[in-house]
């Protein structure tokens, strides 16, 4: 009883976190994205993300992250780091889809209410995507943005670009800093 009573609190914590919703998160007022999943599996190096989501350290010199599609329709996700100092760091999760370019996360099996994942942009080359991550209740919970690239020697310019879409579409993206791809040559 104390475990399940552990795992509630852990969730509402989850929730409640400080970031807050805002804009297009807030409001829920955005575009759907028509993703080709086939398209979009594979590895994504992370260009930016926003400030509050703690998985990737400012000090990281890479951030990536694997999707490959089970036969039940469901992802496992490899999410990986590496630090200055070389450590490597990973989480796995897992995915349901519950429409073209929406997922519901999961990193473990403790974790009761799946986190939002929504694909609200990729260009036609399917290498620069733009991911959101809305959970929470009106001005609680998170709205984190990623800015994913295949190639992690990619065009400022264009990833650039996708933030200003990102901004246009209403999500909030003061909070977005670039992620280090420095080390991501070896990996």
């Amino acid at each position: 009883m104390m475990f399940i009573v552990f795992c509630l609190i852990l969730n509402i914590g989850y929730i409640y976190s400080i970031s807050g919703n805002k804009g297009a998160c807030k409001s829920g007022n955005y575009t759907d994205f028509d993703l080709d999943i086939n398209k979009y599996l594979g590895k994504w190096y992370s260009a930016y993300v926003s400030e509050s989501f703690s998985y990737i350290q400012r000090t990281d010199i890479c951030a990536f992250a694997n999707y490959l599609l089970n036969s039940d329709e469901t992802l496992n996700i490899h999410n990986e780091g590496i630090s200055q100092e070389g450590k490597h760091k990973s989480a796995y999760a897992t995915g349901k889809i519950v429409s073209p370019g929406k997922f519901k996360i999961k990193f473990s099996i403790f974790q009761l209410i799946p986190a939002n994942y929504e694909v609200v942009y990729v260009n036609n080359g399917y290498d620069i995507a733009a991911v959101v991550g809305c959970n929470g209740f009106y001005e609680f919970g998170s709205s984190d943005v990623w800015i994913l690239v295949r190639d992690y020697n990619y065009d400022e310019n264009k990833v650039l670009q996708v933030i200003s879409k990102v901004k246009e579409l209403g999500f909030d993206v003061s909070d977005i800093v670039k992620v280090n791809t420095s080390g991501c040559s070896t990996y």
